[in-house]
């Protein structure tokens, strides 16, 4: 259901799908760049809360850049949203490099969590 009025609010608001490619970009390059950067070329235990960090700070600044500021400039949201994502990533390492790991974010022991 809550798909159906998604997919309804969309349709309504968008006329082009264009535009919804460019809304859905908007939100997911800024959350999702960097942290498969990482993950593919630069990945640690130690900077697992920092790429969470920088997911969460491209998320809020993106939503902040597109529908609260309305800026002069000719910088799109998704630019914004990386750009900060970058910034509070590499800002973040030294602050969570010492933070323990939650079970949450440590690897399992086993492939599959079956019953035996």
């Amino acid at each position: 259901m809550v798909t159906g009025v998604a997919a309804a609010v969309c349709a309504w608001r968008f006329s082009n799908i264009a535009h919804i490619l460019e809304f859905v970009y908007d939100f997911w390059a800024p959350t999702m760049i960097l942290p498969f950067l990482v993950a593919l070329f630069w990945y640690r235990t130690d900077r697992i809360y920092a790429a969470v960090a920088s997911m969460v700070a491209g998320m809020v600044s993106t939503i902040v850049w597109r529908f609260i500021l309305n800026t002069p400039w000719d910088i799109g949201p998704a630019l914004f949203g990386i750009t900060v994502a970058i910034v509070t990533y590499f800002a973040a390492i030294p602050v969570t490099r010492q933070w323990s790991l939650t079970r949450m974010f440590l690897p399992t022991s086993k492939p599959h969590d079956f019953p035996e």
